[in-house]
């Protein structure tokens, strides 16, 4: 997995809430949950090629 911040606004309160939702993000995916925003697809396979 690959967190990284993007902050299309830039303020305090920006940078916040993107850390939030990265670790938000971070904490589902290592408790076996589904990421919210995925970027690749990955199948019960487990390969992304298929």
């Amino acid at each position: 997995m690959v967190v990284t911040p993007h902050a299309a606004h830039y303020s305090q309160e920006a940078i916040g809430t993107v850390r939030a939702i990265a670790a938000e993000e971070a904490v589902r995916v290592l408790t076996g949950q589904r990421a919210r925003y995925p970027v690749n697809d990955v199948t019960a396979t487990g390969n992304p090629a298929g």
